[in-house]
């Protein structure tokens, strides 16, 4: 198998693990002679959950025999994610009771792209697009990972535009 994976799919690095998993559990992989490694390349959600934790494996069969991914979030009402948007709702300050879910970090800078172009133009904030690369920037310069309130201020200030908002 180890020569089919060199010849037929790519590799992401130059020197590949390429050790043949045959299972996972919890935070282990298994190659196919039962040798246990700790995952630390984990992949989409088993980085955060482990590999097959009974209560999820549980919920997806459940999900399974309902439908599986129907529409884009936000045209169908799909109980578990509205369940899951009422549970961060009940969690967060009032003035993020509203989640807008997606299923990758493409959708979610786009989605804020369209909603800092939304505010911009109900609040007169012109070129609103660039408020959330500006506010990184300059917490970057504070040397902070995050952008904090005070950031989004400063930048919101160099942005506003008076004249179109009177």
């Amino acid at each position: 198998m180890k020569e089919d994976f060199y010849n037929f799919q790519a590799q992401t690095t130059p020197h590949p693990l390429a050790i043949e998993i045959s299972r996972a559990e919890g935070v282990y992989i298994y190659d196919s002679h039962e040798k246990k490694y700790l995952d630390f390349v984990a992949g989409v959600s088993a980085n955060s959950l482990g590999h097959n934790p009974p209560r999820v494996i549980q919920a997806i069969q459940n999900q399974l025999t309902k439908y599986m991914h129907v529409m884009v979030y936000g045209e169908f009402i799909q109980k578990p994610s509205l369940e899951l948007c009422k549970l961060l709702a009940k969690h967060l300050p009032e003035s993020l009771s509203t989640t807008y879910l997606t299923n990758s970090g493409t959708e979610a800078t786009e989605g804020a792209m369209k909603l800092l172009s939304k505010i911009g133009k109900e609040c007169s904030l012109r070129y609103g697009i660039h408020l959330i690369t500006t506010s990184n920037l300059v917490a970057q310069k504070r040397k902070s990972a995050e952008v904090d309130v005070a950031d989004i201020r400063k930048v919101y200030s160099l942005f506003v535009d008076v004249k179109r908002s009177t």
